[in-house]
């Protein structure tokens, strides 16, 4: 990693460090604004604990992942919708598989193991890969918390601000 001791290289990282804390924070908001459209005996997932994604992604994105997938399930049932099994798991669980390969590879970088060069394909493969499938998932995600907000807007009353501006 010879970055940390490289001012010149240091730059780029911390770019692209901020970036990623960036796109956390409204991937994480995202969930976050779902689950607030779950009721709270259907959510098998705090708020709290996708916030901590930004700190500890590699660890709990599988906890995440299940937990909006088994709360979007629940909320879905108990709005009489038509039951989608595991929503959002499939893309969730590969985002989340690719980013614990990341970490360990990094892990393994940090502490002086260098990844042979010949596996430079495979390791950016993994790279976009996990940024592929956590696009698919945010999507999957935003999707379905659509889904709810209109369902809530059809039940409760709420005027949706563009139908006033025909």
């Amino acid at each position: 990693m010879e970055y940390i001791n490289n001012p010149q290289a240091l730059t780029p990282f911390l770019i692209a460090t901020l970036i990623k804390l960036v796109i956390m924070v409204l991937f994480c908001r995202t969930q976050v604004r779902t689950l607030e459209l779950i009721e709270p005996e259907n959510r098998t997932v705090q708020p709290w604990l996708v916030w901590s994604l930004i700190i500890l992604e590699s660890i709990l994105s599988f906890f995440v992942v299940i937990g909006m997938s088994r709360s979007i399930a629940n909320e879905l049932k108990s709005r009489n919708f038509e039951e989608e099994a595991n929503p959002a798991l499939t893309p969730g669980l590969l985002y989340a598989a690719l980013g614990l390969i990341s970490f360990i590879i990094l892990g393994l970088e940090i502490n002086g193991m260098k990844v042979p060069s010949s596996y430079a394909p495979v390791v950016a493969v993994i790279g976009f890969s996990q940024i592929f499938f956590m696009v698919q998932y945010w999507s999957k995600v935003t999707w379905y918390k659509k889904i709810l907000e209109n369902d809530d807007q059809e039940n409760y009353g709420v005027e949706d601000k563009n139908r006033d501006e025909e």
